[in-house]
């Protein structure tokens, strides 16, 4: 049975999440948990919060997806924006808009270049599946291209390469998010995906959701967590893959990361690219926009027939 002070918290304390850019930040610094570079946070509009974002260089222009959620409508979506740099050194997003019109709840825009050709994996679990979408004219149009998964309700999808294969790590929804860790494995990335075969290959509550791209240092490979023990996306991990094959599994924690001052309620994303590594950041909502979500919880609620 949860306390009446978890309770509370979920009634009048909301997530406001958003975007730092974090300028000088090696792959093994984050393997010591070192983000001590200066962090620029892009401050979401009010009603919406942003998160879970993902850079992409392309043609020497750096771009971020990342989910917008909307407070009202209960619902994310997948936006897009060029990264511009002023002459002082900062950062602005330009022309944002969103990609990928579905009626579901959408994040965390895993994106990803494979034979010159550029995918993306959004978190769609809403809609009991994955799917694969491919850029034919980037960074405005998207095309559906397959299902990788279905009939699993895939949360934060993780794709990365690994002897030879395809792998992808994600945890599960309807209340598995947060506690159980699966993956599959293909030597073709349209599949066939297998699942592996201690799947859930992990059960460790509050430690296993995935937190941005697997990396490399020194040919190890590398995997951000995130932390949700006592409250969702308190803070992140970085663990050590020591074992990875179709029968096993094993990895160890190599360094906790804290949120950052300012954003102190939550982190639960890094991604690093050519230039920049981005992270996310969580401090309360306002009360207007605490209104606001328990609205759209509630439209959301009514949608579903009460589920």
């Amino acid at each position: 049975m949860k306390s009446i002070g978890h309770l509370l918290d979920r009634l009048f304390h909301h997530d406001k999440w958003a975007i730092g850019l974090v300028k000088k930040l090696s792959s093994a610094q984050l393997v010591r948990g070192d983000i001590s570079a200066p962090i620029q946070w892009i401050a979401p509009r009010f009603g919406q919060y942003i998160a879970d974002p993902f850079l992409y260089t392309y043609k020497g222009e750096d771009y971020l997806l990342y989910e917008l959620f909307t407070y009202l409508s209960g619902n994310g979506k997948i936006a897009i924006a060029k990264l511009m740099q002023e002459n002082n050194g900062q950062y602005r997003l330009s022309n944002e808009q969103f990609i990928f019109d579905e009626p579901f709840h959408q994040s965390y825009p895993f994106i990803f270049l494979f034979e010159e050709n550029i995918y993306c994996l959004p978190e769609q679990g809403e809609s009991n599946s994955l799917r694969l979408y491919q850029a034919t004219d980037f960074p405005s149009t998207w095309v559906y291209d397959d299902i990788l998964i279905d009939d699993f309700p895939v949360i934060d999808p993780t794709l990365f390469r690994h002897n030879d294969r395809w792998w992808l790590f994600a945890t599960r929804g309807n209340g598995q998010e947060d506690s159980d860790l699966y993956a599959w494995y293909s030597e073709d990335l349209h599949g066939p995906w297998q699942p592996h075969s201690q799947n859930p290959i992990k059960i460790c509550n509050g430690k296993v959701r995935p937190a941005g791209p697997v990396f490399t240092v020194k040919k190890q490979l590398y995997r951000p967590v995130q932390v949700s023990l006592k409250r969702y996306g308190e803070g992140m991990m970085i663990t050590k893959i020591i074992e990875l094959s179709p029968t096993a599994f094993c990895e160890e924690t190599v360094a906790d990361i804290k949120p950052f001052p300012g954003y102190s309620r939550g982190l639960h994303h890094v991604c690093m690219g050519k230039n920049l590594a981005v992270v996310d950041g969580n401090r309360f909502a306002t009360p207007p926009e605490v209104v606001m979500k328990l609205l759209g919880i509630l439209r959301k609620k009514i949608i579903r027939g009460g589920k």
